[in-house]
C-alpha cells in the first residue's frame, strides 16, 4: 500500500457493491490491539522507502496515550 500510496482500500461484497473501507488507521488499531504484533512490526527490518509508515504508526501509537 506504502509503495503505490495507498490509504484506504475499499471492500466489496459478493455483488460488488461497496460495504466499507478499510484505512491505514484501521490497520495500525488492529496491530496496536497485539502485543506480538507490535512487537513484529517494530522489530522486523524492512527497506528505509517504509519509514514513512513506521512514523506514521508512531504518530498513531503516540495519539492512543493519555494527554496530561
Amino acid at each position: 500500500m506504502n509503495s503505490h500510496r495507498i490509504r484506504r482500500l475499499v471492500v466489496l461484497d459478493m455483488d460488488n457493491k461497496m460495504v466499507g473501507i478499510v484505512t491505514e488507521r484501521d490497520i495500525f488499531k488492529e496491530i496496536s490491539k497485539s502485543q506480538t504484533l507490535i512487537t513484529d512490526f517494530i522489530s522486523e527490518i524492512y527497506p528505509t522507502e517504509y519509514r514513512e509508515v513506521y512514523a506514521r504508526f508512531t504518530d498513531y501509537m503516540f495519539d492512543l496515550l493519555p494527554k496530561i
